[in-house]
């Protein structure tokens, strides 16, 4: 599996997280929602790139 894949995902995870979920873990936002876009494809980050992601999940009604 791809490193960065497993890196979004352990990342994903603490974020997320529930709190006082009896597993000694606890996330860091209460009632997130998560939307994981790719912005740098080929690791060549681009400001229009992240820009066209924002635009994209607020375009999606993710900002709510």
């Amino acid at each position: 599996m791809d490193q960065r894949l497993i890196t979004e995902h352990i990342l994903a995870g603490i974020i997320g997280a529930v709190r006082n979920n009896e597993h000694g873990m606890n996330g860091v936002a209460d009632n997130v929602r998560l939307m994981i876009l790719r912005v740098m494809p080929d690791g060549d980050e681009r400001d229009k790139d992240v820009a066209n992601a924002i635009r994209y999940a607020v375009d999606s009604g993710q900002s709510n």
